[in-house]
């Protein structure tokens, strides 16, 4: 698996990159669009049979490269995505300022 086999679709509110089928993924994290400088990370999962491959922390980086290219701030509201950023410091400048870990 690569980054490569991400799919990307958006919602009605936001965004999801998922690995499998989009109505039924194995791995995905989904995002809300808040504003036009703004997205809340509400999920992140994977299936316990694909565990331990590092597929969550890739979708996570998929999510900052996203914030990136759009300068987005980030609310991590799932508590995947809260650890990564506290372990993660050299992407905390992406965190919206009330978000500051």
């Amino acid at each position: 698996m690569t980054v490569n086999d991400f799919q990307f679709t958006t919602t009605d509110s936001g965004g999801m990159f998922y690995l499998g089928d989009a109505s039924a993924p194995d791995a995905y994290i989904s995002y809300t669009t808040i504003d036009s400088n703004l997205i809340s990370i509400d999920h992140t999962v994977v299936k316990p049979e694909l565990g331990g491959q590092g597929i969550a922390k890739k979708l996570v980086k998929k999510i900052i490269d996203l914030a990136i290219g759009e300068k987005y701030k980030i609310i991590p509201v799932c508590s995947y995505a809260s650890a990564f950023f506290e372990k993660n410091k050299e992407y905390q400048y992406l965190l919206a300022p009330e978000q500051g870990i």
